[in-house]
């Protein structure tokens, strides 16, 4: 149907997105605020909008807009007035949100559109228009009305504001896509790409997006986006689907404003399995253009088959650390982890991968030749891409396991450089280089920061109530311990953490009460508090268990003993062991007895330690 010459009544005002369209004044307006848009691209911009949806010609557009007798270059003058527009819109033409360039046709709009007609004897009260001096219109009724006009004028604009340029990032939470696949066991396809998402948006500037932990909280729920971004502290909401239909994919995508639950972007994929990985990149550069956000400069384009990346889905999936029984699932992802490699030796983030299932093996006590392995892959994936950032972080654990602490804190600043918001990152750096340095603030500063990006973690929350203690700050490691509680009564790593801090503030006795109730795990705390109120029998039969912590366990205990070279002899043993708690229990409150002896501080100069 072609387009009508007058489609909107004079009085009309077309709404889209936060922009209007003031037909009778002629004025394009956000929140109120008028913005500069020459006739040309007004006239382009209003017409394109009327026939919202649909594909308009150039040829219609020449002949409603362009007169006849006119002699100009249309094609270029059109051109120019589509760019006004999307300059003036935020709008880009290789992801827009506005208008769509159908090649050698014409144009489509694409955001809905709300027609308000307005009655313009109505629209303003007629003594508010009058300005006659003199008359018994009292003076301060009409400073009244310019005032109430100034005041809607500036909260128009603080509105927009608030919308859209928060003070600092924009908080974003990505929701696991929802599987629309009829294979239940496909999930890991969209839980993996949910993740690749988050860490693709965690690398822009201006943005502060919660991991993967804390959005997966709201896996399987209730659609509550007011909910989400009560819990997780955010100002927007990724969510979608994704369906895998033979060899095509369908993907969906919607950016949420927590505020008023409004869509402010939304798209559909429907390729290809082999475009994965575009869709992906498209889906980020969407972000950045909707939030008007810088991209991060030189991150790699990875060119992979399908194949090859679900593989790496798979083990991306198996290898999330605060998933339940995780040392069976990290074996397994490091055996997939492999075959991706084995099918393409040069997909650095399947090596970094790799190095990051190693490490978290190791740090679980299988050390030694997790340790080689972890060192192998985290320097592989720096050589084939030095701007991964989870390649710099594997790097800087390999270093640490080393001994070469500045190399360590080196690279890991590269990883928070390249992505300040991975909050793993920031949770290694602090308990495995800052922390055995004595670092203690610091570290603590980057656990607060991981706990920000992923609040819902239990497994975050109690990292930061180590490093609370560390620091003697026993009362705010109680109170996440009570927090953690309260949601599980059976966490025995939070009520651990409840305990120490007892024994931290002087109450061993009731320390005692609460661990005498936990498992082996507990052991060395158990028998800490029995040789501080006396127990010594007790102490001892705790350090001489036959159990896999039991050097561990020795540590604290003996130093509650005052047997202050048995604890520099398990020390030995955890170092001889790889355990990087022999460099993290020296700092521990439970050793303040030895933290001034020599020997003490001898150990740790070997250990290139101050």
């Amino acid at each position: 149907m072609p387009m009508g010459a007058d489609a909107r009544d004079p009085g009309s005002i077309v709404r889209f997105g936060e922009f209007e369209l003031d037909v009778r004044a002629g004025e394009l307006r956000r929140a109120g605020v008028h913005l500069k848009l020459q006739e040309q691209p007004y006239r382009v911009l209003l017409a394109l909008a009327e026939n919202a949806g649909r594909l308009v010609t150039r040829d219609e557009l020449r002949e409603r807009l362009w007169a006849k007798d006119t002699f100009v270059d249309f094609d270029h003058s059109l051109n120019i007035a589509v760019a006004k527009i999307r300059d003036v819109l935020g709008d880009s033409p290789t992801h827009p949100r506005f208008i769509e360039t159908i090649p050698r046709r014409g144009y489509r709009f694409l955001a809905a559109v709300q027609t308000v007609e307005e009655d313009p004897d109505a629209a303003v009260p007629i003594e508010s228009q009058r300005v006659v001096r003199g008359s018994q219109w009292p003076a301060w009724r009409h400073a009244v009305g310019v005032i109430a006009i100034v005041v809607a004028s500036l909260a128009a604009i603080a509105a927009w504001w608030t919308i859209r340029a928060p003070v600092g990032p924009y908080r974003i939470a990505v929701l696991p896509l929802q599987n629309l696949s009829p294979e239940p066991a496909t999930d890991y396809f969209a839980d993996g790409l949910t993740d690749e998402i988050i860490h693709d948006l965690s690398l822009i500037e201006g943005l502060e997006v919660r991991s993967r932990f804390s959005s997966f909280a709201f896996k399987n729920r209730a659609r509550d986006i007011r909910d989400v971004g009560r819990q997780l502290s955010v100002d927007l909401v990724l969510e979608g689907s994704v369906l895998r239909e033979g060899d095509r994919l369908r993907i969906t995508a919607d950016l949420v404003r927590v505020g008023d639950d409004a869509t402010i972007w939304s798209a559909s994929y429907n390729r290809e399995l082999g475009d994965v990985l575009v869709i992906q990149d498209e889906i980020s550069r969407s972000v950045v253009n909707e939030l008007r956000l810088k991209n991060v400069g030189g991150q790699r384009r990875y060119n992979t088959d399908f194949n090859t990346y679900d593989l790496y889905l798979r083990a991306e999936t198996l290898a999330i650390e605060d998933a339940p029984g995780n040392a069976p699932r990290l074996r397994r992802a490091v055996d997939i982890f492999q075959q991706v490699i084995d099918r393409q030796a040069d997909f650095a983030p399947a090596y970094a991968g790799l190095a990051d299932a190693y490490a978290d093996l190791r740090n679980r006590g299988q050390s030694l030749e997790s340790t080689r392995r972890m060192r192998l892959a985290a320097e592989k994936a720096f050589e084939l891409d030095p701007l991964l950032p989870e390649a710099s972080a594997a790097l800087g654990l390999a270093h640490a396991t080393d001994l070469s602490w500045s190399d360590a804190e080196q690279s890991f600043r590269r990883a928070l450089q390249l992505a300040p918001a991975l909050s793993k990152v920031h949770k290694n750096f602090a308990m495995y280089v800052l922390m055995p340095e004595g670092k203690v603030d610091e570290a603590l500063q980057h656990m607060r920061r991981a706990a920000d990006l992923d609040p819902l973690s239990p497994s975050t929350q109690k990292n930061l109530g180590f490093v609370l203690l560390t620091a003697r700050r026993s009362g705010e490691a109680s109170e996440i311990a009570r927090r953690l509680l309260a949601v599980d009564p059976d966490d025995a790593f939070a009520a651990q953490l409840h305990a120490r801090a007892l024994l931290l503030e002087g109450k061993p006795a009731d320390a005692l009460a609460i661990l005498g109730r936990l498992g082996p795990p507990s052991h060395g705390y158990l028998g800490h508090a029995y040789a501080i109120l006396g127990r010594r029998d007790d102490a001892e039969r705790l350090a001489a268990e036959d159990d896999p912590a039991a050097v561990r366990h020795q540590v604290l205990i003996y130093s509650a003993l005052g047997e202050t070279e048995r604890v520099l002899e398990s020390l030995r043993k955890l170092a001889d062991m790889d355990d990087f708690m022999a460099d993290v229990y020296p700092l521990q409150p439970e050793l303040t007895p030895v933290q001034n002896d020599a020997r003490l501080k001898d150990f740790r100069r070997r250990r290139n330690l101050p």
